[in-house]
């Protein structure tokens, strides 16, 4: 046996004999579908074959972190609900406009205009307040237009910063820098409405992302936001992606999705999968000459996501159902996409993996959603035999143990995702648990037989291998921080880092102030853990320099990226506009990005 296999092996045997550490509370489940959609990492590292004589290093390979981002809030922004303008020099050099709008500008602010329908002329101009007529419901600015008399009419006024339109931030892996911002879908301004001389000033309806995901190899991504619109994306040229090369697609009528997958399958090439709660039942879209709609998949009620890697032959739709009893697994077969099995899992599944071979898929069931009596003992795994189509006939189930807190109570562990060691034949489930005591980090031998299992097993079958020994075991629980929301493990196998929120100010009332959120690096070889304190106070996310050794905001996603020692890691937070950047040789914040809005999501192109 080579040095390396002893000690992996020594390192797993270590790990078994470790009793499953309890930690001391949970985590609430919140926002869980602005969170909820795939890891989309690609391709493993490839080494690059350099030429007989280089110069200089050889080149690797390109990745990127793709970050959605949403409006960061309206506190610079003035909804304008009329205009005009008048004369005061002749000729006509400079005039002065008066816009009608409840603000708070100051004079010498430069302010952008946007969103006027008809005098289409503004939008896109930057004017400069002036004092004279400055209120808290007008404002002037000097313009070289011609006099216009009072027109009512919409519009916006904002200052520099102030995010409008969802964003996308491609970021080069390599040297951390930004190669492009496109605009997403931002917002609508209905008319001002008049009850009799009162103009009242229209709300504006922002349009935010709410899901994201990357196709396997990294080269084009698919969003969905909050009217119901599917957009997609591609990465062949990020340098010069722009606003007007993301292309939008609806779906069904009325349609309110939940997330977004896509795999490649084995017959039927790309297909992209979009759960429907509203309707039951999952979209299936072809990229084969752009996205379009081929049909609606009837499922059981709820259904929350779509489980299956690249090549499946089949994946597997969960729904929820009325989240108190068991939900369901409805399989997708591929050439034609149908309907096939469908298979009872546990109470509220919510997410799910499928091993990289296809052989097993894993269902997360949260369990029971209530903090109570009666969802203790409901959290669990079931394990699907992707080419039997059924429950895993040796290990169906894998109940994941309550979490116990402070003063002997113990409260659910409301598993909300998890992510594949393919490296250790593992894979690890988050335990979100309450919300307001720290959450778990389930680690799970799941070895299958392989080509070293002796000839003379007739169980250990290539097309569908048996369980080895230790398949579903827990062989590590590891306390992880408050309120924990994903989870992603280097390629190497050697790290896990755990996005916890923590608990916004205003959300909790047991907790006004909040509790700061954290990054929890575990190291996978040994179960230690380790923490990267987050910070989410305005003083001290002011710029990238602030608090540079810190996380910045309630982390609510993240991505890794390569191994240790020169991998990196990409954070977002809900409350924050910057994207933090972990290097994993340190475990050490290495800089902070902006993303101008709010972070949605984050995933990186390639593991």
């Amino acid at each position: 046996m080579r040095g390396a296999d002893k000690q992996q092996l020594a390192a797993q045997d270590k790990r078994r004999t470790l009793p499953g550490k309890l930690t001391t509370g949970f985590a609430l489940v919140t926002g869980l579908a602005a969170v909820l959609c795939t890891t989309g990492c690609g391709n493993q590292y490839r080494p690059v074959v350099s030429a007989i004589s280089p110069v200089g290093p050889a080149g690797q390979p390109t990745k990127y972190a793709v970050a959605i981002s949403n409006p960061s809030g309206t506190p610079a922004l003035a909804t304008i609900t009329a205009y005009s303008i008048a004369t005061v020099t002749t000729p006509t050099t400079e005039n002065v406009a008066t816009f009608t709008a409840v603000n708070s500008f100051n004079a010498g602010e430069v302010v952008t205009l946007s969103g006027f329908g008809t005098s289409t002329f503004w939008n896109g101009q930057s004017v400069t307040v002036i004092s004279t007529g400055l209120s808290s419901t007008q404002f002037e600015a000097v313009v070289t237009f011609n006099p216009v008399a009072a027109t009512t009419e919409a519009g916006l006024a904002t200052l520099p910063g102030t995010l409008l339109d969802g964003l996308l931030t491609i970021v080069d892996v390599s040297g951390d820098t930004i190669l492009s911002t496109p605009s997403l879908q931002g917002l609508t301004l209905p008319a001002p409405t008049t009850t009799g001389t009162t103009t009242v000033a229209p709300t504006p309806t922002f349009i935010n992302p709410t899901t994201f995901t990357l196709n396997s190899s990294g080269s084009e991504g698919f969003f969905l936001n909050s009217l119901g619109v599917f957009e997609d994306f591609g990465l062949s040229n990020p340098t010069g992606l722009r606003t007007q090369d993301i292309v939008q697609n609806t779906l069904a009528a009325n349609a309110v999705p939940y997330s977004v997958q896509t795999y490649s399958l084995a017959s039927t090439g790309t297909t992209i999968f979009v759960p429907t709660p509203t309707s039951s039942s999952v979209s299936e879209l072809s990229l084969a000459s752009g996205v379009s709609l081929l049909q609606n998949l009837s499922v059981a009620p709820n259904p929350v996501y779509v489980v299956g890697t690249d090549s499946a032959q089949r994946v597997y739709a969960i729904s929820q159902g009325n989240g108190v009893s068991n939900g369901t697994a409805a399989s997708i077969e591929n050439s034609p996409i149908s309907i096939g099995q469908t298979i009872p899992v546990g109470v509220n599944p919510i997410y799910g993996v499928m091993t990289t071979d296809g052989n097993r898929a894993f269902i997360l069931n949260h369990g029971n959603a209530a903090n109570t009596a009666a969802a203790l003992g409901t959290s669990s795994v079931s394990v699907i035999n992707v080419p039997s189509n059924g429950l895993d006939t040796a290990v169906s189930t894998i109940a994941i143990p309550d979490i116990a807190i402070a003063g002997g109570t113990t409260v659910p562990a409301h598993p909300v995702w998890a992510d594949l060691d393919t490296i250790n034949s593992e894979f690890v489930v988050l335990n979100q648990g309450d919300g307001v005591h720290p959450g778990t980090l389930s680690i799970i031998s799941i070895p299958l037989c392989n080509v070293n299992t002796p000839v003379t097993n007739p169980n250990c079958l290539s097309a569908n291998p048996v369980d080895a020994v230790g398949f579903g075991t827990i062989v590590g629980t590891i306390p992880v921080g408050v309120n924990p929301t994903m989870v992603s493990v280097l390629v190497d196998g050697s790290r896990a880092y755990v996005a916890n929120s923590g608990i916004l100010p205003g959300v909790n009332s047991a907790y006004p102030n909040g509790i700061e959120g954290s990054v929890s690096v575990v190291n996978l070889l040994n179960n230690s853990v380790t923490t990267i304190p987050a910070t989410s106070l305005p003083a001290n996310t002011v710029n990238t320099e602030t608090t540079p050794s810190e996380v910045y905001g309630h982390p609510n996603t993240v991505s890794a990226t390569t191994g240790n020692p020169t991998g990196k890691v990409y954070v977002t937070s809900s409350d924050n506009k910057y994207m933090t950047i972990i290097e994993t040789d340190t475990d050490s914040v290495d800089t902070h990005i902006s993303l101008q809005g709010l972070g949605v999501r984050v995933i990186v192109t390639a593991k």
